[in-house]
Formats: structure tokens, sequence, C-alpha cells
């Protein structure tokens, strides 16, 4: 996939998943600012993976065109990557191998993730930022689908909730639902009610809704 198929595959893919297990119902069209609209719902979607941009980044760069390792190196800092010379004492220390062997000279370190909300909750402000500035669309109800790679418990769930509810609180238009669709589980956090609802064992599911999504 190039990257708008990709991006419309998982708006999608994220839809049918709502639709699924009856989260929302309704005909959706496809549109922008949100990304489908129904009679009384508009749904934005998101994919929320910290190592998407990495993942792209690295995909562009198969070894026999890279040109200017320096160049290279820098860029893949900036992605979040490290690199390190192998002479330096770490990589004595520490044995560190090097999975990419982009150049003789240098280990490559890819970045590290971690299975918190902190990036998911940068992406949720920046939507509801969009919502209160250029979205379309005037409908009676605004929710939020985001299909993430992080595992959360139940505690992690509920401090979340406490934070989506204080995100929400700042501004005159906000989502009324966010789901947040993990890996092992789809969480709904109903902002109108200030609650929250799991549903578990999902994993098989989803595999079979990726198979059967084609975009429209």
């Amino acid at each position: 996939m190039n990257h708008n198929s990709d991006k419309y595959f998982f708006e999608y893919l994220i839809k049918n998943i709502l639709l699924h297990y009856k989260i929302v119902e309704g005909n959706f069209i496809k549109s922008e600012c949100p990304d489908f609209i129904s009679q009384n719902i508009g749904l934005e979607i998101m994919r929320a993976d910290e190592t998407v941009k990495f993942n792209g980044f690295i995909n562009k760069y198969p070894k026999e065109k890279i040109r200017n390792i320096k160049k290279f190196n820098k860029h893949f800092e900036e992605n979040g990557g490290r690199v390190l010379k192998k002479t330096d004492i770490v990589v004595k220390l520490l044995n560190l191998v090097d999975t990419f062997y982009y150049h003789e000279n240098y280990v490559y370190i890819i970045p590290s993730y971690k299975d918190d909300f902190t990036f998911i909750n940068k992406k949720i402000k920046n939507k509801i930022d969009k919502l209160n500035t250029i979205y379309d669309f005037h409908v009676k109800t605004y929710y939020l689908g985001i299909l993430t790679s992080i595992y959360a418990t139940e505690k992690m769930i509920q401090e979340e909730l406490v934070v989506l509810t204080e995100m929400c609180k700042k501004n005159s238009k906000h989502f009324d639902k966010i789901i947040i669709i993990f890996l092992d589980k789809i969480c709904i956090f109903d902002l109108l009610y200030n609650k929250y609802i799991i549903i578990d064992n999902v994993n098989e599911e989803i595999n079979k809704l990726s198979c059967k999504t084609k975009i429209n």
C-alpha cells in the first residue's frame, strides 16, 4: 500500500469495527472533517501508533539507496532512532547488535515506545482542536475512533477517562464518545456520562474484519 491507500484502509477498517460491535449505527458516507458522516453522527478516525512514522522512514531507505550516510544518520535520529559508532564504549559494554547494517562503522538502534497514553492523548488533542476550528459538517454527535498498538490495563483506562474528561471540558465542542481499539479489547469512553465500557477478546474478529475491509 502507498501512504494514501494505507490511510484509507485503516479509516474503513476502524469504521467497520465500530459498526460490527454496534458502537455506531447508520449508513456512513466518506467525507473529510470528519472522515465519515451519517444522518446524526460525525465520525473522525485516527491511527495512533508511534511506530508508523519510523517504519515509513525506514521503508524509504533500503541500504542500496543511501548515498550520504551522515545525512541518513541525522534523519534516522530525527525519526526517533539512535546512531552509535561501533567504537563507542557503550556498544561494547552492552554488547549492542545492529539489525539494520546500513553502514559498517555504525550501530542503529530502533526507537523504544512506551505502553501509555502520552502519544495517543497528543493526537486526541489535535483532533479536538480540529473539531473546534475546521470541521465542515454540523451534526448532532461527534465520535472519535482510534486504533492503537499499545497494551492498556484497566487501571490505565480508569486514569485515561479522567484525562479525556478534562480535555473535553476545555473546549466548546468535543467528542461525545472516544473509542479506542486496542489489540485485545475495545474501550468506549462515554464522555457525556463520564464512564467507560470494555469489550474484551476482539482480536479474532478484528483480524476477520481486516481481511474483509475494502476501500469504497
